[in-house]
């Protein structure tokens, strides 16, 4: 389920496409808070817009780091808008700024990301989940190509990308339609691969992290996260390095 408020505008008569505040629900009754900055369509004066513009239009989900904001990712949602062909979702992970309610057969609860166990964290999945639900909607009013999804995770946000691709490859292929097996790269920049009992592990074994996905690792040398990111490089890089080209790099 989703709605969207009045779209933010932007200052000095940028020609990007405003801002909307979007709000989803989870499979499991979070009431998510999201910002969706929609692609530009590319049109010269004079000329109507192509009707299969959203075709060359790759979505993106930008995933917060744990204990931190969506708004810190807006600049970079900003900067990929202005391409014309990118389009840019950023929730608000449960337990963070306005995604702090769960609503379970007709009783509210609370959210603090701070105060969330184990089991409540892994479900964060169903976060990301919720925002390529909103993405296939924008495919079918083709504005976007969901076969064309990347989602670029920052800190533990890197860790529950990975932990998210490995759920959305997990879906059985259907004859009737197409359902999952839609993220075709992922960008991690300096991930943790685990975080109050919440760890990639299981998700760096599946197939499809192994050989489909592409995968972009990013941690400064000096950086704390750079043991993590190296661990995950080579986990990763092992199982793909018979690959041409190699499908997972390590910046």
């Amino acid at each position: 389920m989703a709605s969207a408020s009045v779209g933010m505008a932007q200052p000095g008569g940028s020609k990007r496409a405003p801002s909307q505040r979007v709000s989803l629900t989870t499979d499991d009754g979070v009431l998510l808070s999201a910002t969706y900055f929609p692609a530009t369509p590319e049109s010269k004066k004079g000329e109507e817009p192509d009707p299969d513009a959203g075709k060359s239009v790759a979505p993106i989900i930008l995933v917060h780091d744990w204990g931190g904001k969506a708004s810190e990712l807006y600049p970079l949602a900003r900067f990929l808008q202005q391409t014309h062909r990118i389009a840019v979702i950023v929730p608000e992970l449960r337990g963070h700024g306005d995604s702090d309610r769960q609503l379970v057969r007709g009783v509210e609860t609370k959210l603090d990301h701070e105060r969330m166990k184990p089991p409540q964290i892994a479900q964060s999945i169903l976060d990301i989940q919720a925002c390529k639900r909103f993405l296939l909607e924008e495919n079918n009013d083709k504005k976007v190509n969901i076969e064309m999804l990347s989602v670029i995770g920052v800190g533990f946000g890197a860790g529950l990308a990975v932990n998210w691709a490995a759920y959305d490859w997990s879906a059985p292929m259907l004859r009737t339609r197409k359902q999952g097996h839609d993220v075709k790269a992922l960008i991690l920049l300096s991930p943790k691969t685990a975080h109050r009992g919440v760890s990639t592990r299981t998700a760096t074994r599946h197939p499809a992290l192994r050989s489909t996905i592409a995968v972009q690792i990013l941690a400064g040398t000096d950086a704390p996260s750079y043991k993590d990111a190296s661990k995950l490089y080579r986990t990763l890089h092992r199982a793909k390095e018979d690959r041409t080209p190699p499908r997972v790099v390590l910046i």
